[in-house]
């Protein structure tokens, strides 16, 4: 057990060295591969990762202060969810120049543009995807019209920031990412 509350990822113990890579699904969206890694503990185990786009999560704050969310149906969990908008980055835009990608999302799921962005954070959205997901607050809100993709059917709904964590234990709220973007419009909200 390490008890250091320094210790970072790069210092830790665990480790692994990829030694193999076969692709197994290759489509428009995402390749998944198996991918053979020796572990720390010298145990070697293949592991299906997936390749996926990065993408960029907003958190958009109107001038009330309630936040801009957005139900939309899931089809892996078969059902809706309560979530900030969020989309894929497109091919010319990277993590470098997010926020072209986030300014886009935003007013394609919400009909919002934002006069204020400001960056949160970076997270690995699942243990599974070497996905990267860049985490934006956007605030001094316009309303204009949306511009949905043919498979987002999308209702706006605001959420005042003291019945954030209410709608997640009801179960309104469940995609990690929208809970971990909460956590760092928390840490930077003045």
């Amino acid at each position: 057990m390490t008890n250091s509350s320094n210790l970072s990822w790069k210092d830790s113990p665990k480790s692994g060295q990829l030694i193999g890579k076969k692709i197994i699904l290759e489509t428009n969206w995402i390749n998944a591969f198996t991918e053979t890694h020796i572990l720390s503990n010298g145990i070697t185990h293949d592991f299906t990762i997936i390749h996926a786009p990065d993408w960029v999560i907003i958190v958009p704050v109107d001038r009330d202060g309630f936040f801009i969310m957005i139900w939309q149906y899931r089809p892996a969990w078969h059902r809706a969810s309560l979530e900030f908008p969020a989309g894929r980055l497109e091919p010319n835009e990277t993590l470098e120049n997010s926020v072209i990608g986030a300014k886009r999302e935003l007013r394609e799921e919400s009909g919002y543009r934002a006069t204020n962005w400001k960056y949160l954070g970076r997270i690995n959205p699942v243990t599974w995807t070497v996905q990267q997901t860049d985490i934006f607050l956007a605030s001094d809100l316009e309303l204009g019209e949306t511009d949905f993709d043919p498979t987002e059917d999308i209702e706006i709904e605001k959420v005042h920031p003291d019945m954030f964590w209410e709608k997640v234990e009801r179960g309104d709220i469940i995609d990690g990412p929208s809970i971990a973007s909460y956590s760092f419009w928390k840490k930077y909200h003045v």
